[in-house]
């Protein structure tokens, strides 16, 4: 019974807060795993339902750009925009639905929440010029955060529209499925959905149901409640796809939303205003939701993706022409580097926007003894750039065979900067002065 929940976010700040159950009634339904409290704002929509309504967020008149991020640029060619997969070929799929959708026969249709069947368009800033290069650029960079949240585990986060057989489960035999975000700048979508303006709005643990699975879709946000803000949408989409995957909002005593400290904050939180968001386990001071989030989502539709690289000089892999990834906290992949001589430096640079990861970089002896190492200090440029993400190693070394460990570390702890617990995601690896 308590697979159906309905989760709603809104930007946190001035304005009107969301009513907060008591957790008995969680409890009693089953919404609430082991080690997490009741959520704010939640209120019942139907038997068995429990709906999320979150704090409103400031000035939220859905025609101001003062938050938006200074202009895009496209990482990809303009024409690739809507062919964007960050693990193709996988079972599992987060599709982006940036162009519209019909939404009938499903629980927002039904008498709780009562949309109107029909269709819903997609996400456009000028409805003059609906497909603006500025708006191809945005929707790159949306996709390239969510992808980036999502990088260790086996789902596929793309803009391609699949179809149905790849998004909806049959049965608890069919291992193809996945969940729709309909980004949106549907009014009367919002006004429905969101009748008291939140940004995004989700049921709670259905990416893997066996039946009625289609139902529960899709995921909504509404970017005009964001500022149109690239930064803003993508974390939105990546807490509103955690609420499919079972995952709770992590808050504390006091706060329906952490919105973090330092430079760190949680993405079942609110991390609007933070370089560096990252899953939790609720290590930080407060904390009033103890879920292990990389092991929910696992468990819960998308298990970790294989590992590359073993940890040892033994078990090296070659190194990476393309991108590798850390998956979590005990990851630690070794490359051969080959015969290297002289003056070595070797890079590993984590995703080029909102990288979850922090690296550590240490150039290792066959025997695996440490010839240097290199973990930079993170620290904020602004709201959405944290330096001190990747890491450099510069040595000289006699000639011989030699080996790159990389892997993922906190910087400060979880009191008062963040642990390595979700310090994963992808990287690349560049090598000067080895054979490799």
């Amino acid at each position: 019974m308590g697979r159906a929940q309905s989760a709603r976010w809104r930007r946190p700040g001035a304005g009107v807060l969301g009513v907060v159950l008591v957790g008995a009634f969680l409890s009693a339904i089953g919404a609430v795993p082991a080690g997490a409290s009741p959520d704010a704002g939640a209120t019942t929509a139907g038997p068995g339902r429990v709906l999320f309504r979150d704090p409103a967020g400031p000035a939220a008149d859905g025609g101001t750009t003062a938050r938006r991020a200074t202009a895009t640029k496209a990482a990809f060619p303009l024409s690739q925009t809507f062919a964007l997969h960050s693990l193709p070929g996988s079972q599992h799929t987060i599709f982006l639905d940036f162009d519209g959708a019909t939404v009938a026969d499903t629980a927002w249709n039904g008498p709780d929440i009562g949309l109107a069947a029909g269709d819903y368009r997609g996400w456009v800033l000028d409805p003059q010029d609906p497909r603006s290069d500025a708006e191809l650029a945005d929707i790159q960079n949306i996709w390239q955060r969510v992808a980036e949240d999502y990088a260790p585990f086996d789902v596929d986060v793309t803009t391609s529209d699949p179809g149905p057989d790849a998004l909806t489960r049959s049965g608890p035999d069919d291992p193809t499925y996945g969940t729709r975000v309909l980004v949106s700048s549907s009014n009367a979508a919002m006004r429905v959905v969101c009748p008291d303006l939140c940004s995004g709005s989700a049921f709670f643990d259905v990416f893997d149901l066996t039946s009625a699975h289609d139902f529960y879709q899709p995921a909504w946000v509404f970017p005009k409640m964001l500022f149109n803000d690239p930064k803003d949408i993508g974390e939105t989409i990546s807490h509103e796809v955690g609420h499919n995957f079972g995952l709770l909002h992590d808050g504390t005593a006091t706060d329906g939303y952490y919105q973090g400290h330092r430079n760190w904050a949680p993405i079942m939180g609110v991390g609007f205003d933070r370089a560096v968001t990252q899953w939790s386990r609720g290590g930080y001071a407060g904390a009033n939701n103890q879920q292990d989030d990389l092991a929910l989502i696992a468990a819960n539709g998308a298990p970790l993706r294989a590992d590359e690289a073993g940890s040892t000089p033994d078990g090296a892999g070659p190194l990476p022409a393309g991108r590798a990834y850390i998956t979590d906290n005990a990851d630690v992949d070794v490359y051969a580097l080959g015969t290297c001589a002289g003056s070595v430096t070797v890079s590993a640079r984590p995703a080029p926007v909102s990288p979850d990861l922090d690296i550590r970089v240490s150039v290792l002896r066959a025997d695996g003894s440490l010839v240097a190492g290199a973990n930079p200090p993170s620290n904020n440029l602004d709201r959405d750039r944290a330096q001190g993400m990747s890491a450099t190693v510069a040595a000289q070394v006699p000639a011989g065979s030699y080996y790159v460990a990389v892997t993922g570390v906190g910087h400060g702890g979880a009191l008062s900067g963040y642990d390595g617990y979700a310090s994963v995601g992808s990287y690349r690896i560049s090598q000067s002065g080895c054979s490799g």
